[in-house]
């Protein structure tokens, strides 16, 4: 039983510290973008953003 548990335990270490690696590579390849992505995402939030404020305006008209 104890051997099992060990093992257990490495699995999860190992999957823990290799999904720590791919969230770090992750963010290098974010900080690594063109700017003309890093403005297409920011136009995406932007009017999303703004589709909310329009839904809540209308709410509030509304109430």
């Amino acid at each position: 039983m104890t051997q099992g548990r060990v093992q257990f335990q490495r699995d999860r270490f190992k999957s823990l510290s290799q999904r720590l690696k791919e969230k770090k590579n992750c963010i290098v390849q974010q900080a690594g973008k063109s700017s003309s992505e890093e403005d297409r995402d920011f136009d995406w939030d932007e009017a999303r953003n703004e589709r909310r404020r329009q839904k809540y305006a209308e709410k509030r008209k509304a109430a």
